[in-house]
């Protein structure tokens, strides 16, 4: 194969694991709490499986995992589950450079709540020339009347990562700790409970299971806080189900588990140690060729960042040209804002352990022809 695939970020590869759990299911298809035959209570128990196998994944309680559609759903859903406890004059600490999910769904939540008579603040924060968030900003920021603050794990442009505990110790006042793991849940291992956190989001698709599903880890220690999201069939006073109306995408979260199952078989370290080898022998290479490296991972100082993703322009190349050249070497990869309000047009490199060095000289042997 000739195919050089460096689009991680935005999805994953499939393993013949995930593609024979889904064939599997869709071979035998059932409804899940519709029905009380054999084959029904069978994809009943399957689902829940698999609601146990993330929950252990991320080191929580089976209560704690809502399905979602993914990490767009699950983003949108904490304004709204939320909305009701929120007071006049509170404020929401965000990324100034987070992806739209993260960012956008609190601003929405301001107006909505502006037509109910309440102000809210959604306040900015920095990223540092390391790609992470600024956490002495944060923490400087955060006061009594902070509800919430957002937090992307590892940014999905330019590969730095959060340094939750430092910002969980650092905090005078305790708010609301909301997490996006889209680009962490399958490159570094995650633990809610030693994280001290309050929501998680993810995508299924971004660990190797199929598109349309996700997750969102609620913590039960603010279950009496949460409000209603959709209602209708399966409606339940409990959470997780009171969250999971109507048919879920059943494929997928059966998917999600082999996932995980296939993460578990190479082992969540291992995946990170060679992402950022990858990462640092890219970085390497990038110093031969004349292109401007975006923030990330290049500026750090130590060598335990950068989990696979490295973003760049071309002096006098526009990023959407270089994006074209490469296509037609066969290498894949992303131009563009990478679905952030702010910040400039770039080419973004995503890996994943089954990345090569070979495809990173591929890149840059390529580059090089471009500049």
């Amino acid at each position: 194969n000739d195919k050089v695939y460096f689009d991680n970020a935005s999805t994953t590869q499939k393993p013949e694991k995930v593609i024979s759990a889904v064939e599997s299911y869709l071979s035998e298809a059932s409804n899940v709490g519709r029905g009380s035959y054999s084959l029904a209570n069978k994809t009943g128990k399957k689902v829940e499986e698999s609601r146990v196998k993330i929950a252990d994944f991320i080191g929580a309680d089976r209560k704690e995992i809502v399905f979602t559609s993914g990490a767009t759903e699950s983003l949108n859903m904490i304004p709204e589950l939320i909305s009701e406890d929120i007071n006049d004059g509170q404020k929401i600490l965000v990324s100034e450079e987070a992806h739209k999910s993260t960012k956008r769904p609190w601003m929405k939540l301001k107006k909505t709540l502006a037509k109910q008579g309440k102000d809210i603040t959604i306040q900015e924060y920095s990223v540092l020339e390391t790609g992470d968030p600024d956490i002495d900003e944060i923490i400087e920021k955060t006061d009594e009347s902070t509800y919430l603050i957002s937090v992307t794990h590892i940014h999905n442009a330019y590969g730095g990562k959060a340094e939750v505990k430092r910002l969980i110790e650092g905090l005078e006042y305790r708010p609301l700790i909301s997490l996006d793991a889209c680009q962490s849940i399958a490159h570094v291992p995650i633990d809610v409970k030693e994280m001290e956190i309050d929501f998680l989001s993810f995508s299924g698709h971004k660990m190797f299971a199929s598109t349309g599903t996700g997750a969102l880890y609620i913590n039960k220690e603010i279950h009496e806080k949460i409000g209603d999201y959709q209602v209708g069939g399966g409606y339940t006073g409990d959470i997780p189900e009171r969250l999971e109306t109507g048919t879920p995408n059943v494929a997928g979260i059966i998917s999600m588990k082999a996932a995980v199952e296939y993460i578990g078989d190479i082992g969540i370290d291992v995946l990170r140690r060679k992402n950022l080898k990858l990462t640092n022998y890219l970085i390497q290479r990038m110093e031969e060729v004349p292109v401007d490296l975006g923030k990330g991972p290049a500026y750090a100082s130590c060598e335990d960042v950068g989990y696979g993703i490295i973003s760049f322009t071309v002096p006098e190349v526009s990023a959407r040209d270089v994006g074209f050249i490469l296509d037609s070497e066969n290498i894949y990869v992303r131009d563009g804002k990478h679905c952030r309000d702010e910040g400039n047009n770039l080419v973004r490199i995503s890996m994943q352990f089954y990345n090569t060095r070979e495809e990173v000289d591929r890149l840059i042997e390529a580059i090089d022809k471009i500049a």
